[in-house]
């Protein structure tokens, strides 16, 4: 019974906060760059850990397509909070789809400058990401342009194989990491 009053309390919260907070959405553009690592192995040559030739790439840069669902709340005068989710499709010119969910939490002062983080899944695993940027405002039009910048995890792989001289299975752990994100995507919004 506890959790239907909660649930109910907590559906009402949501709904008269969203009665009061503007929200801003819009497409966006970009491209990532992404670190040697077993990510950019996979997108230059579908390598996983493990696979022949895995290892040997080099930095990938991939393009960039998506919407950005922004929620304002806690208006101030001079400052004002954001709850943001990045939905982006990476690498289609390249034939591949890498997708990619960012919830982000952060500020913007009243001159459209802002900063977020939160968490990030993409085929790489769960991560944190830190973003930045700046909005131009041209009459109706608002113009996000942001940097983000998704660390690169250390991760192991574990090789098994037999041994014939010993006949047994033995594991052999390899140290990797996926290499690390930096995207910069545009966009826009038009201001009601």
């Amino acid at each position: 019974m506890k959790y239907l009053v909660l649930t109910l309390i907590l559906v009402l919260a949501y709904s008269v906060s969203q009665a009061q907070v503007d929200k801003l959405s819009g497409p966006r553009i970009g491209m990532t760059v992404v670190t040697p690592g077993s990510t950019s192995d996979y997108i230059q040559n579908s390598n996983r850990p493990g696979d022949e030739g895995w290892g040997n790439s080099t930095t990938s840069v991939v393009s960039q397509y998506g919407w950005q669902l922004e929620t304002r709340f806690a208006d101030g005068e001079s400052m004002v909070g954001l709850v943001e989710w990045v939905f982006l499709v990476g690498g289609m010119e390249r034939g591949l789809f890498l997708p990619s969910i960012s919830s982000l939490f952060g500020m913007r002062s009243e001159k459209g400058l802002e900063a977020a983080f939160g968490p990030n899944i993409s085929l790489s695993g769960f991560g944190m990401v830190v973003a930045a940027g700046f909005t131009i405002k041209s009459d109706k039009i608002n113009i996000p342009i942001n940097i983000s910048f998704v660390p690169g995890k250390n991760l192991t792989y574990s090789n098994f194989y037999y041994d014939e001289v010993i006949e047994q299975y033995l594991v052999e752990e390899i140290p990797y990491n996926t290499g690390s994100r930096i995207s910069l995507t545009v966009g826009f919004n038009i201001v009601k």
